[in-house]
């Protein structure tokens, strides 16, 4: 096991049944701590630590939208559901959550005109799994992933 693997507490490991071989901190989180890791069954997985500001509720909302997304065919990471069935561990003050690994690579930045394509594609390939979905209260109220609001401000 790394180093880095004590910044993730047992009480969340214990919470999710994850017998832990090594972990590191991923490249990029954006605004959440972020780990991949690899499980003794040889299973790789992500643990993230939530911002302060993101309330634990919002994983039962990354539920419904990953799972909208499976069932349209578009590759996502899913929620691993902790041992009682919950969508996260808390800890403390923490929040915690464990999504499927999805191979490949991320960028903060796009660093050149195809990869910006496909991304575009990507997020087409996102939204299209939308277009007939019903269901949209099950997601939060937010300008983040407001398409018509940032297609107005445009």
């Amino acid at each position: 096991m790394s180093a880095f693997s004590d910044a993730i507490p047992k009480q969340v490991l214990d919470a999710y049944g994850i017998e832990l071989d090594s972990a590191m901190p991923a490249a990029s989180g954006l605004i959440n701590r972020t780990w991949i890791v690899e499980a003794v069954s040889a299973e790789r997985l992500v643990i993230q630590c939530l911002h302060t500001q993101i309330p634990a509720q919002i994983n039962d909302s990354i539920r419904v939208v990953t799972g909208r997304l499976r069932d349209q065919a578009v590759c996502t990471p899913l929620l691993v559901e902790t041992c009682s069935g919950d969508t996260y561990a808390a800890v403390g003050d923490e929040i915690w959550r464990v999504l499927t690994y999805v191979p490949g690579i991320n960028f903060n930045v796009v660093p050149n005109v195809g990869r910006a394509r496909e991304a575009g594609g990507i997020l087409a390939r996102f939204h299209g799994a939308f277009i007939d979905w019903t269901d949209m209260q099950a997601l939060p109220v937010s300008t983040v992933h407001n398409l018509p609001r940032h297609l107005s401000v445009l």
